[in-house]
This record gives C-alpha cells, structure tokens and sequence, in this order.
C-alpha cells in the first residue's frame, strides 16, 4: 500500500497522453481505446471523467457519460497497476456514481469482458448485476457481460436482480 497520498479531480485536456497511455497499459490491443475513439469520449457534453493522481501524475481514471437524463453508462475504469488494490477504483466509481445521482441519472450500466472475474467480482461488490450476455462484443470469441445498477436518491444502492440469476 503506497502511504502517498491521493488527490481526485476533474479531467484536464492536458491529461490526454496520459490518460490514453494508461488504458493501452489496462487493456490488451484491440480492446484498449484508439486515441481517436478516447478523444471523442472524452469530448462529448455528458462525458464525465475524474482522474486520480499521486505526486501530480495521473494513476487512475473513470469515464462515464449520460446516455439520456436518466441512464448513465461508465465507459472505462482505468487503474495503473501500481496503484491497484487500494479502493482506488472504487472511490472513482462512487464518486462518478454521485455525480450521476446529482443530475438525475437512476441508472448506470457498463461492460466487462466474461472472462474479467476479477472485474465482475469488484463491480458485482459495488451492486452491479448481470443483465445482458453481449456475444461477440470485444471481437471474435471475446463476449462481454452487459452489468447495471439502478442508484436511489440517497447514495445507497438498490440493485435490480439479472434475469440469469
């Protein structure tokens, strides 16, 4: 556990580099985002995106966007691996949670490849289910679990039972 402290806070354009930098280094080729398709995430109105930085330079990021004035849609969760293990990933998650919350989104979705039980099990922990089997959706035998969550007013989670469960 790195005692350092961590600072979270809103996306800068000038964290471009390094926040394209560290989903290639989340995520295999293919699956990780081309600099042009994390550009246009990133510059869409409803994107919201927190970066988490140590010592100044960034080690995590989440990216969510609203979908519709009710529907939010958590598009990564990038945490550099030397700083995993530490909630990191969740504090981002629930802060971008709480920002959903505070302009009416009631609920957020995301994907997860089906192979990620590490992933499954951290989101299934924060009230993520499964809801949809996404055959296919990273490319050729690369399927994906579609998992949501439904937020209430208060910051407490409600969740909303798979239909495969």
């Amino acid at each position: 556990m790195d005692p350092r402290p961590m600072r979270l806070r809103d996306y800068r354009r000038s964290d471009f580099e390094l926040t394209w930098e560290l989903d290639q280094k989340c995520f295999p080729p293919g699956i990780a985002y081309s600099r042009s398709e994390l550009r246009a995430f990133l510059s869409q109105k409803a994107a919201e995106t927190i970066v988490a930085e140590r010592d100044g330079r960034v080690v995590a990021f989440v990216l969510g966007w609203r979908r519709s004035n009710t529907e939010g849609h958590v598009i990564t969760l990038d945490v550099a691996v030397s700083a995993r293990r530490q909630g990191l990933g969740r504090q981002l998650l629930v802060e971008l949670e709480r920002r959903f919350r505070a302009v009416g989104v009631k609920r957020v979705h995301l994907e997860t490849a089906v192979t990620n039980r590490t992933a499954i099990a951290f989101y299934e922990r924060l009230g993520y289910r499964k809801v949809a089997h996404l055959d296919r959706y990273y490319g050729p035998g690369l399927h994906a679990w579609k998992m949501a969550k439904t937020l209430d007013g208060t910051g407490q989670r409600t969740t909303t039972p798979s239909p495969r469960e």
